[in-house]
């Protein structure tokens, strides 16, 4: 599927059918203020939200990818202007962006080995865990445009002998190197973590909100309500029983049943995590 031609919601909406966390930003590239963009380093936009965030909220915004574990993404990023060679890799079948100020955006696969080095190369960045603008993303400098569309199946792995090219340097080894055992517990203790956090957020939203006197106002597929995060008379927030989320369009705040006990009640995510599983 080409998207170069797509409006900035069907490109979200396409990625998010890709398994690539996408978020909306600024014309400098920035996430809006007020916006925290590190929940979407570990969990995907529903398609509400995409509805929400670029049909209403920011109408006007570039669409920014979210690069690193979730989205299994890491971005080589050539910079011509500071000595990058965009060139490089031109026979390459990934997906790959021309970006504003004649860079390129290659998409790789990540390696271990790719994903714990640093590097030094003047005109080369990598970009994991970080934000990566896409097409039809524009700026002031211009546009993002496609060399390769996206397609996950045409996504190759970061090639080993680009890490002497990009003079990338490894962390030393009793840096790189875990100790197993405490490894192991570490991870039992993370699994188990996540359950806890992915039953809590399963809890139905509307069940709290019922039992604290909320009124919700039912609509075809969605409810209405008085935010309680602000003073609120018009009923500006809305629960959508199919992410079990709110969204408060007068706040710009969305919320699941984790983020209503610990803001709006004063819990500690901890209290908050066992009132929603026990």
């Amino acid at each position: 599927m080409k998207i170069k031609t797509q409006s900035v919601v069907d490109t979200a909406h396409y990625f998010l059918s890709q398994r690539v966390s996408i978020i909306p930003v600024t014309k400098d590239k920035k996430p809006y203020a007020g916006f925290s963009w590190d929940a979407y380093k570990k969990r995907f936009p529903t398609q509400d939200e995409i509805d929400i965030w670029f049909r209403y909220v920011y109408p006007n915004a570039n669409l920014a990818i979210v690069t690193g574990a979730l989205s299994k993404l890491i971005i080589l990023d050539i910079d011509p202007r500071n000595g990058g060679d965009i060139s490089l890799l031109k026979n390459n079948k990934s997906p790959s962006v021309s970006t504003p100020n004649n860079g390129k955006h290659i998409y790789f696969r990540p390696t271990n080995l790719v994903k714990s080095a640093k590097h030094s190369a003047l005109g080369y960045d990598l970009l994991y865990e970080a934000l990566a603008l896409v097409p039809p993303s524009l700026t002031v400098n211009g546009a993002y445009e496609w060399i390769n569309s996206f397609n996950r199946n045409n996504i190759e792995e970061f090639p080993k002998y680009l890490l002497s090219k990009l003079e990338l340097i490894q962390p030393k080894q009793n840096e790189a190197s875990a100790k197993p055992l405490s490894q192991k517990k570490g991870n039992q203790k993370t699994q188990l973590r996540g359950i806890e956090v992915r039953h809590a957020r399963d809890y139905p939203l509307d069940r709290l909100l019922l039992s604290d006197g909320v009124n919700l106002i039912q609509r075809t597929n969605s409810y209405h309500l008085t935010c309680p995060f602000h003073s609120d008379r018009k009923s500006s927030a809305v629960y959508y029983p199919s992410t079990n989320l709110v969204y408060c369009f007068k706040c710009s705040r969305a919320f699941n049943p984790i983020d209503y006990l610990t803001i709006a009640k004063g819990y500690s995510f901890r209290e908050a995590l066992k009132e929603l599983t026990e």
